[in-house]
This record gives structure tokens, sequence and C-alpha cells, in this order.
């Protein structure tokens, strides 16, 4: 198992100043697998994050909903099989804004993935943190600069395994998605 903790952290922390509490011991409920394909995956709590099979398969599909030059707000990180893919399909012209609450799991995304090339584009932004009315208006914040200036529908994405993961300290902000989903 790789360890790209180090790495992707001082990036993370760059962008994200909460991501300074995340640790790279992974918890119990969370347990590692690898895929036929050699890449990993995890399962949290029982739920299986991406494909056992081909997370990146899974993850490309993941990206072909959406369209160059869109502007999208997605809940769920991961482990970031369907972040590349999806700053690909957007392009130069896109930008993703990614929300993850849940502390396990980016920690897991940090430990056992090479999120670098992600965490340098400057057409993505991730929020995290642990305090819901700060996450809340960070989220706000970000949303209002999405919207400004565009034609276009910000479009507004879920990855479910994610989603079903949502730690409980976040009611409204979960409640609010559950409306959008």
């Amino acid at each position: 198992m790789s360890n790209y903790f180090k790495k992707n952290i001082e990036l993370l922390k760059s962008r994200t100043p909460a991501a300074e509490r995340l640790t790279e011991s992974l918890p119990e409920s969370l347990v590692v697998k690898s895929a036929p394909t050699g890449e990993v995956t995890v399962y949290y709590n029982s739920i299986l994050i991406h494909s056992a099979y081909d997370p990146q398969k899974e993850g490309r599909a993941f990206a072909n909903k959406v369209s160059a030059g869109s502007r999208v707000c997605l809940y769920g990180f991961g482990l970031g099989y369907h972040i590349g893919p999806l700053l690909e399909r957007i392009g130069p012209g896109g930008f993703l804004l990614a929300i993850e609450l849940n502390a396990d799991l980016l920690s897991a995304a940090m430990t056992l993935r090479d999120q670098s090339e992600i965490l340098r584009s400057d057409r993505f932004q991730l929020i995290f943190g642990t305090d819901e009315g700060k996450v809340a208006a960070e989220i706000a914040e970000h949303m209002a600069r999405l919207q400004e200036g565009h034609d276009q529908a910000l479009e507004v994405m879920f990855h479910p395994p994610s989603f079903k993961c949502i730690p409980p300290e976040f009611p409204r902000l979960c409640n609010s998605l559950e409306v959008l989903l």
C-alpha cells in the first residue's frame, strides 16, 4: 500500500486550511482492498466507495455526465477516481468545486492515491471542514462565485457512495444536499 499523504497534504493545506486536521492513520471503519486492475478501493462502514473491479473505468463513466466548459459542484471526493476525469471532461473553461465532509474518506484519499495533479489544478477547489456553519458559509461563497457572470447553469452532482458517508455532525448540510439530490 502506497502512502502519498505527506505530498498530498502539503498541497491540500495550501488550499484548505482545515486539512491540517487530517491524519494518515486509517480508521478501523475503513477497509482497503485491491481491485484486479491493481488500483485500491475502500469500504467505509461496509459501503463500497469505488468499483471493486475497475475504479478508474468507473471514474471515467461518472465523468461522462458533464460537458466541456461546465461549472460543477460535486458532493463526494471519495478516493478521487472521478475527479481527474471530471477535470479532463470540463476542460480549460470549466471549474470543479468538490465538497467532502468525511475526514476518514478524505484522509484515505490523501494516503492511498497521488492527488497532486488534481490539487495543483486552478480549475479545482475542495471544501472540507469539521464545523457545519463554517463549511456552509464556504460553500455559499464558492457557489456565488461560480454563478457570477455565467449564463450556463451550474451542474450539481453527487458521488452516491460518498453521499452515504456524510458524518452525523452535518445534519443541516445533509438535509440541504438531500433536497438538491
